[in-house]
């Protein structure tokens, strides 16, 4: 099978097309809205550990 590449603005039919961006397009299916749900996030204490001694200091010998 041969196809010969043809530029759209040629097309009989080119003149009926319209300049819609990407964005502004919204398909059949979603059209309903969900129901936006958040999640839970638990509140934790913070933990200060700029004073744990737990660290070993980093050196080129051991990084």
């Amino acid at each position: 099978m041969l196809l010969d590449k043809m530029i759209y603005t040629e097309h009989p039919l080119s003149k009926q097309l319209k300049d819609v961006s990407v964005n502004s397009y919204k398909p059949n299916w979603n059209n309903t809205k969900a129901k936006e749900t958040k999640p839970i996030i638990e509140k934790t204490d913070k933990k200060d550990i700029s004073n744990d001694d737990d660290f070993e200091e980093i050196t080129f010998d051991n990084f």
